[in-house]
């Protein structure tokens, strides 16, 4: 089956409705990508109107912006993002695409964004390049059709140049012969929109290129339909599945795992390794919920909240009148002046209609925000918030695509460690698991945290418990006594963070990473922590994060009491910052200090700090790295770990000076 998305391009003439009617005409056709010029922009200088779901990255002008579908991963290469255009790397099911939006001022040289184009081929290398331009020029390479009263008429010299540089470039041009104008209005009409593709783009894909009319613009609507040849494309998957839980029937998953438990006796179950046990628990778990719940579909919703059925009524009303506006003046029938003030009407009816659509839309949501669970997240399920990752600069040089900057930035997360863990296991046998322990842990699960890469939830691992508990107490047993954690539960899914909107986003230092693991190996974690807090007893007083009923203001009243209590004349303050410092944790270190305390779960620690990896997925693939030291940031046990090593620390300063510490 052959693999096609189309593209959008359009110049919206900064024009709110235009924008506003783009994205509605987006999600109505399926189209996940547009290369826009004279976008709307708001006072806050943002590009505003669309659905949510598009990502927008503009140039630095805002005179160009590419639109992108969160179901596409896009990352914005930042050093092509100037005044003369913007550079997006997208990737999906289609492989890997630079999308390039650029406008071409009337009255600027063309020489500078010429060079632009220069150095996003030179960085795109062998990678497919499409180019959306509004150039303000005109050539018979783009078949423009020269009235007289065309301002690209006058402009010709542009069109030779750019014509020049597509020769010289090897490039390609989409645009095909049309009797509709890529710019129109009542004074004009040219040919002055122009789709380029690179010299690679030219033998990846076969193009459909169409203009078709536009009521809200000056210039009308360019559609690109791409077309692949599935042998070089990527094949789309779900990495994490998912089901709808929304109104879920838990009694009845509870009754259909229990019944579904049968095929797996308790003696049976017994009888497998841990692994084998893992595994046959998420494959019950998966089978039962498919069958209850339904999966959710991996395409996201399309569709707008806020569109009626009479703008849908008034948008068919304002295309009829332009057809007949059009056909007047070819005609040249007397009652083209009545028609053309009639059209201005249906168009300026259309504006208002969508604007307080859209208000009424951003009124409701407002007078709801104390209801985040409410009647608008009801509306908008389904909708999910990205995070843009950016290309990044790694040994000096640029880093564009998904997989690689994936890889930069799981090398960055996770570093290596300088030498092996080799810290002998004590022949301890640890207690016997009693079931409240397993209960006390599930019940500190919660439910609305992402899950790791198996998918299950909090709470479906509560239902599991509810429902069959002897093969989770069985579970957790096989682990605690073989001292082993398993291996699926040691990796987890990374989502890596935006720091802040400030941050440089080529810079893999800008990027925090989230991991999410597996629910079921969380439980295990908290069984684990919890014993040895049992035994516990040096707990530094003077370690203010990650302890119950402490916070940073409480770290910061015993360092404002200190020094208010002391009859020093100066007091000298150091303040020290760990830099990453869960990263940086020596797996040895921490199972000395565990064998220490007088932990009788050593072996399943020292499992636990043994042969880790963590993942970055997406639709269309996953990146994985070797873990070899630090605290997972997002586990149970981080937290706690961090704290017992640094007691040690705090152990040997108490004596000399006042100290505080804390965790931001």
């Amino acid at each position: 089956t052959l693999i096609m998305f189309r593209v959008i391009q359009a110049n919206c003439g900064r024009s709110r409705a235009a924008v506003i009617d783009l994205g509605v005409r987006m999600r109505d056709s399926g189209v996940t990508s547009a290369l826009l010029q004279e976008p709307y922009v708001d006072r806050g200088g943002r590009i505003t109107g669309l659905p949510a779901g598009m990502r927008v990255f503009s140039d630095s002008r805002n005179k160009a912006a590419v639109i992108v579908h969160q179901e596409v991963v896009c990352m914005p290469v930042s050093s092509l993002i100037t005044e003369h255009g913007v550079y997006v790397s997208a990737s999906g099911n289609f492989g890997s695409i630079f999308l390039t939006s650029v406008y071409c001022q009337f009255n600027a040289e063309l020489e500078p964004y010429l060079l632009y184009m220069d150095a996003v081929l030179l960085l795109a290398s062998r990678t497919p390049v499409i180019y959306g331009l509004d150039a303000n020029a005109v050539s018979p390479l783009w078949f423009s059709k020269l009235p007289e009263r065309s301002r690209g008429y006058l402009n010709r010299q542009r069109g030779e140049l750019l014509a020049d540089w597509i020769q010289g470039s090897r490039a390609g041009v989409l645009n095909v012969h049309s009797n509709v104008y890529t710019f129109d209005n009542r004074r004009a009409r040219s040919d002055i929109d122009v789709t380029i593709v690179s010299d690679s783009a030219t033998t990846w894909a076969a193009y459909e290129w169409s203009v078709s009319e536009w009521d809200l613009s000056d210039h009308n609507i360019i559609t690109i339909v791409v077309t692949l040849d599935p042998a070089s494309t990527v094949e789309s998957y779900a990495p994490v599945p998912s089901w709808k839980l929304h109104s879920a029937d838990w009694r009845r998953f509870g009754d259909e795992l229990r019944t579904a438990s049968m095929d797996f006796p308790l003696e049976q179950f017994r009888a497998m390794t841990s692994d084998e046990q893992v595994t046959a628990l998420r494959s019950l778990v998966h089978q039962v919920s498919d069958a209850v719940f339904g999966r959710q579909q991996l395409r996201a919703k399309r569709r707008v909240s806020w569109w009626t059925a009479a703008l849908t009524d008034a948008r068919r009303e304002l295309r009829r009148a332009r057809r007949r506006l059009q056909h007047a003046r070819r005609t040249h029938s007397d009652s083209a002046t009545v028609l053309a003030s009639y059209f201005r009407i249906a168009r300026k009816e259309y504006e208002r209609m969508m604007l307080h659509e859209k208000r009424n839309w951003k009124r409701y949501v407002g007078e709801h925000q104390r209801h985040p669970w409410g009647s608008v997240y009801r509306i908008c399920r389904g909708r999910k918030k990205c995070t843009d990752l950016g290309c990044l600069r790694w040994n000096n040089e640029l880093v564009v695509t998904w997989a690689a900057c994936a890889n930069v930035l799981l090398h960055s997360f996770f570093p290596a460690a300088e030498r092996p863990v080799d810290v002998p296991v004590p022949p301890e046998v640890p207690p016997v698991l009693d079931p409240i322990e397993v209960d006390t842990c599930i019940a500190k699960v919660r439910s609305r945290r992402s899950p790791g890469l198996d998918g299950i939830t909090g709470d479906m691992v509560k239902a599991v418990c509810t429902a069959i508990p002897e093969h989770m107490t069985t579970l957790y047993t096989r682990c605690l006594a073989d001292g082993y954690f398993p291996t699926e539960w040691k990796r987890p899914r990374v989502i890596a963070l935006l720091k802040g909107p400030d941050k440089d986003r080529s810079d893999p230092a800008s990027y925090r990473g989230i991991c999410l693991l597996p629910v079921f190996g969380k439980v295990l974690e908290g069984i684990m922590v919890n014993r040895i807090k049992e035994v516990l007893t040096d707990e530094s007083r003077w370690q203010f994060g990650f302890r119950p009923g402490r916070c940073v203001e409480d770290a910061w009243s015993h360092v404002v009491s200190s020094v208010e209590a002391s009859a020093a004349k100066y007091v000298l303050g150091v303040f020290i910052d760990f830099r990453g410092a869960f990263d940086h944790v020596e797996w040895d270190a921490a199972l000395r200090r565990l064998s220490d305390l007088g932990c009788r779960e050593v072996g399943i620690w020292r499992s636990f700090f043994s042969d880790r990896k963590a993942s970055i997925v997406s639709s269309f693939g996953e990146v994985n790295v070797d873990v070899t030291r630090g605290c997972t940031q997002g586990s149970i046990s981080g937290p706690f770990i961090w704290n017992i090593l640094m007691d040690v620390l705090l152990h040997r300063l108490e004596t000399h000076c006042t100290i505080s510490a804390y965790a931001d």
